[in-house]
């Protein structure tokens, strides 16, 4: 067996992505690439014995290069109310959307998300997006995978959201797609 690998992330609203992006290359941030995504999640509520707020994701990605990419991803329970912060188990997958219609076929509901996404880099383990997604707007995403604590992650969010001229913004815990649903899980 692998170590589990835990995910730490929050959501900021931002306005001004150009100002964010400045901020994120001022603070030492590193453009790691631009993509498209769309995030297909698997309705798992109808499975009684899956637990609830457990998520299973196709990820289709388009690269800037016109690359393609997929990745099937499973997402625990989180473990906190204060910060998005889960198991996470990813493989990859060479044809997302066929994995898409396996699921498809099985009977199940499948919800998409789309969104425009930079990543950044900023220091030695703390992942910042920008986020465009369709029908709800721009974000950051904060992200430090394996962190050794949360209060390590908090410390880590302050610090970036301080850097990046948005403290005291507000902290979005839930997905994209609880957003989406208007706070269904």
């Amino acid at each position: 067996m692998s170590r589990v690998a835990l995910e730490y992330e929050v959501k900021v609203p931002i306005t001004n992505e150009e100002e964010v992006r400045r901020n994120i290359i001022k603070a030492g941030g590193k453009l790691v690439e631009k993509r498209y995504e769309v995030d297909y999640y698997i309705d798992m509520r109808t499975c009684s014995n899956v637990p609830r707020d457990t998520v299973v994701r196709v990820r289709k990605v388009v690269l800037s290069s016109g690359e393609e990419l997929g990745e099937l991803t499973f997402k625990g329970k989180r473990m906190h109310e204060d910060v998005k912060a889960r198991e996470e188990i990813s493989v990859r997958v060479s044809d997302p959307d066929k994995v898409v219609d396996m699921f498809l076929k099985l009977g199940f509901k499948v919800l998409k998300i789309e969104k425009e996404r930079e990543v950044y880099v900023v220091g030695t383990d703390i992942k910042v997006c920008i986020d465009r997604v369709a029908g709800l707007g721009k974000f950051i995403e904060v992200e430090v995978m394996n962190p050794p604590s949360k209060e390590y992650f908090m410390s880590k969010l302050s610090e970036v959201l301080e850097k990046l001229s948005l403290q005291g913004r507000s902290i979005i815990v839930k997905s994209y797609l609880e957003m989406l649903l208007g706070g269904e899980g």
